[in-house]
């Protein structure tokens, strides 16, 4: 086994940095994941995220640290409720979505994704005097009519069994964010400004463009060489510095290590992918924004055709993210034309044609992070380090 050099490592990091850049874009996309992992005493503790879907119930937690029994993946649609394609960490190869994801099962992680509790009902969800249990989310979504918040919940079938008017919960409330994830979803499917024929994925949250920068890693503990620069941050258990290099010359980013600290004396290979959500990005609404609290990343590269620069940001509420849970979207018909995005690998499945989209996403990084409400006026930078 051949084994790179140091240049190798720096160019292999440059080539993938420049094919992003010159062709499209990287985008970060946001999952509800499982707001639970934050809750002191839920019993429900944030678990490590798979590089495929295959891995995930394989064995036991004893003997697999990424055995998730309790990791799904739903798809709701109007009329038939939520259509399941992981539930409890096992693919469920009777539905569509299923089979999609067993055919890819060996080559990327679910997205997005919710979690179910340890009991049978898991955590019940108080939304006034209206309870939703977390094993049953998927089945629940709320709309905005008539100057109300109204909450719907269905059954497996997709019968609406009630109808309620709710209040928004309280900003600290692990329900707001719920709350939120559920009118994304149920603006998405009904109402005025709905996507007709959508399917959503359970749990999105949208997808924001990134930066990539290169970095390299300055040290921890007292021998680091942190000095506060807007440069540099903290990430992992190590400070990182973003920079620049010049290889035109190697005297222009190389130092001499006799002659200095020591610091520069390779070209980096690490990257930095960097989103930031402003006030408003995910959802006009800023009282509902802010609760748009993201615990499942994704990282897709995308490749851009056309004239028009790419989107700072794709709305999960307006527009079709197709993660394989769309069969037979009419390719004539404008709408979808102007709002699908597609997520998929292509392949056939049976009857059903996932084409090979030259503006599709590639999926290259999922993640499981822990998250935090966000105040009016403040901001949020999610950001990865990849090393090469």
């Amino acid at each position: 086994m051949a084994i790179y050099t140091n240049y190798g490592r720096y160019l292999k990091a440059k080539l993938f940095k420049e094919a992003i850049e010159s062709q499209g874009a990287a985008y970060m996309l946001l999952g509800l994941g499982n707001p639970q992992w934050d809750v002191s005493g839920s019993n429900q503790s944030i678990t490590i995220a798979p590089y495929n879907t295959s891995i995930i119930s394989q064995a036991d937690a004893e003997h697999n640290q990424l055995y998730d029994s309790h990791v799904c993946s739903y798809f709701l649609k109007p009329g038939e409720g939520a259509r399941s394609a992981l539930a409890n960490g096992v693919v469920n190869t009777g539905s569509a979505e299923g089979k999609y994801l067993n055919k890819v099962k060996n080559l990327v992680a679910p997205f997005p994704c919710i979690w179910t509790g340890d009991s049978e009902t898991g955590v019940p969800l108080t939304f006034g005097s209206v309870t939703v249990n977390q094993n049953d989310y998927q089945n629940a979504y709320v709309m905005y009519d008539d100057n109300q918040y109204k909450i719907r919940k269905m059954d497996n079938e997709g019968v609406v069994i009630s109808e309620k008017v709710i209040e928004i919960p309280a900003d600290d409330s692990i329900e707001k964010q719920y709350f939120a994830e559920m009118l994304l979803r149920g603006s998405s499917i009904v109402g005025a400004n709905a996507l007709p024929g959508n399917i959503y994925p359970v749990g999105l949250l949208g997808a924001v463009k990134c930066s990539i920068s290169f970095v390299k890693d300055i040290g921890f503990g007292e021998n680091n060489h942190y000095t506060g620069d807007i440069s540099q941050f903290w990430y992992g258990d190590r400070y990182w510095e973003i920079v620049n290099p010049d290889e035109s010359d190697l005297d222009n980013y190389i130092e001499d290590s006799e002659d200095s600290d020591g610091t520069q004396n390779i070209y980096p290979h690490h990257l930095v992918f960097t989103a930031t959500v402003n006030p408003r990005t995910l959802y006009p609404i800023l009282n509902i924004d802010k609760s748009i609290v993201p615990r499942q990343i994704a990282i897709y590269t995308k490749t851009n055709n056309s004239d028009t620069p790419l989107p700072i940001c794709y709305r999960a509420n307006e527009y079709y993210f197709n993660f394989g849970q769309f069969d037979k979207v009419p390719s004539d018909d404008p709408v979808y034309a102007d709002k699908l995005l597609n997520f998929t690998l292509p392949c056939t499945i049976d009857t059903m044609q996932y084409p090979n989209d030259p503006n599709r996403f590639r999926f290259v990084l999922n993640d499981y992070i822990r998250g935090q409400v966000r105040d009016d006026r403040s901001v949020d930078r999610f950001g990865y380090v990849i090393g090469f």
